[in-house]
C-alpha cells in the first residue's frame, strides 16, 4: 500500500493515517521529486514522469504490484499508472483526487466567492473555532509542521525547486482527468464540505446569506458531479463524499480509515 502526498506536501502528511493499515499491508509512501527531502533534478516534472518514478520504487522493492492511494494531484500520478501500468495497479485510492482539477481551479477562482468582512465578528470567531487545528491529532499537526520545515532551506533552491515542480500544478490544470479509464478496482472519497466548514462565518441576516448558499450550492453540485462522473463511468470504482475539507484524510480520518479497510477487504475476496 504506497501512499503518495498531494502537492507540496511531504510523505509525512500520512503519519496520523497510514499505521491504521500495517496490521495488514506493507505500507510505504513516497515524497515526489522536486518536493523536499526528496531530491530536485532539473527534469523530469510530468505527471508522466512521476508515475514512472512510483513503478521505479515498486522496482526498488521488488513489488510486482501495489494498491496506490494518493491526496490531491498524485490522483492525476495515480490514473497516469493505471493506463502505463494496468497489471501493476492492485487497486487505486482518490483522496479527493478525482475530480477534474481545472475545473476545481477554476472554481476556486471563481468570481463571486464570498469572503468575510469582519474577521473579529462573534460569527467568525466561533466558525475558525469550530474548524480549527486545535481538533487535529497531535501526529497530525506535527505532520504539518514537517512540511512548512521542508522547505525552510537556502531561498535560492527554495526558489529553484517551487519554479521546477509548478510545471505539475499547469498539467493538471490544462489537461482533463479521466479517473475511470483506469481497469483497477477503485475508491474514491470526495471533499463535500458543508456550507458551514466553508462559509460558517455567515448568518441568516448576513447581507451575503442568498448569494453565498448560491455560490455554495452551484460549486458544491459542479463537484459533487464530477465525484458521480467517476463511479457512472466505472462500476468498479466506490464513490463517496465526505463533509470534510480538501485534506479528507485529516478532517475525517476515522471514516476514511473504516471506508478505506471495507474497500480493500472486498478488493482482497474478489482477488481470493
Amino acid at each position: 500500500l504506497m501512499f503518495l502526498p498531494g502537492y507540496g506536501d511531504t510523505a509525512h502528511i500520512f503519519d496520523d493515517l497510514a499505521p491504521a493499515f500495517t496490521d495488514h499491508f506493507h505500507v510505504v509512501a513516497l515524497t515526489p521529486r522536486g518536493f523536499p527531502p526528496s531530491s530536485a533534478p532539473n527534469s523530469g516534472y510530468t505527471i508522466a514522469q512521476l508515475a514512472e518514478d512510483v513503478r521505479a520504487m515498486m522496482d526498488s522493492l521488488r513489488v510486482p504490484e501495489a494498491i496506490l492511494a494518493g491526496h490531491s494531484i498524485s490522483g492525476a500520478v495515480i490514473t497516469q499508472f493505471g493506463i502505463a501500468h494496468p497489471k501493476r495497479l492492485a487497486a487505486a485510492i482518490y483522496l479527493d483526487a478525482s475530480l477534474d482539477f481545472g475545473a476545481a481551479y477554476q472554481r476556486s477562482h471563481r468570481v463571486g466567492k464570498p469572503s468575510p468582512r469582519d474577521t473579529t465578528s462573534v460569527a467568525y470567531r466561533a466558525w475558525q473555532r469550530r474548524y480549527s487545528d486545535s481538533h487535529l491529532s497531535p501526529s497530525a499537526l506535527a505532520a504539518f509542521a514537517a512540511n512548512d520545515r521542508a522547505w525552510q532551506m537556502d531561498s535560492v533552491e527554495a526558489a529553484r525547486r517551487k519554479e521546477l515542480v509548478a510545471a505539475l500544478a499547469t498539467e493538471v490544470r490544462s489537461r482533463p482527468h479521466r479517473p475511470w479509464l483506469i481497469k483497477a478496482p477503485a475508491l474514491s472519497l470526495c471533499a463535500g464540505g458543508s456550507f458551514d466548514r466553508g462559509l460558517g462565518w455567515l448568518t441568516p441576516d448576513s447581507p451575503e446569506w442568498n448569494e453565498a448558499r448560491n455560490y455554495y450550492d452551484t460549486v458544491t453540485r459542479e463537484k459533487r458531479n464530477e465525484c458521480d462522473k467517476f463511479a457512472a463511468r466505472n462500476r468498479r470504482a466506490e464513490v463517496f463524499i465526505l463533509d470534510s475539507g480538501h485534506y479528507v484524510f485529516v478532517d475525517a480520518r476515522d471514516e476514511v480509515i473504516h471506508l478505506m479497510r471495507s474497500f480493500l477487504a472486498r478488493v482482497a475476496v474478489a482477488r481470493g
